[in-house]
């Protein structure tokens, strides 16, 4: 029971915070502390919406994964959210160079 509200609180959360951020007038600073100055506000807040919602997709399955095998495994499912929260930051990281203003 306990698994399946944590499935849905972090499905729910990515979920809505990317369609949030993907629909923003503003320019958002859900990666960054300060905003930076980027060229396209409106493709920003839809590439930065877009991370959101495919990192709660990959959180999701890895959650199910992790609910479903026992052992070990179930230590390593658990483990690479990190690593997909890091790939998040690198794809990030490269996307924003793109609208970045020189």
């Amino acid at each position: 029971m306990l698994d399946i509200i944590i499935f849905l609180v972090v499905g729910f959360l990515c979920f809505s915070q990317g369609v949030k951020t993907y629909q923003m007038e503003e320019q958002n600073k859900v990666f960054t502390k300060y905003p930076i100055r980027v060229t396209d506000v409106k493709k920003y807040n839809q590439f930065c919406g877009k991370l959101m919602i495919g990192f709660g997709v990959m959180a999701e399955i890895t959650l199910i994964a992790m609910a479903t095998i026992d052992g070990w495994m179930s230590t390593v499912f658990a483990l690479s959210i990190i690593l997909e929260a890091f790939i998040l930051m690198k794809i990030y990281r490269n996307g924003e160079k793109k609208f970045i203003k020189k």
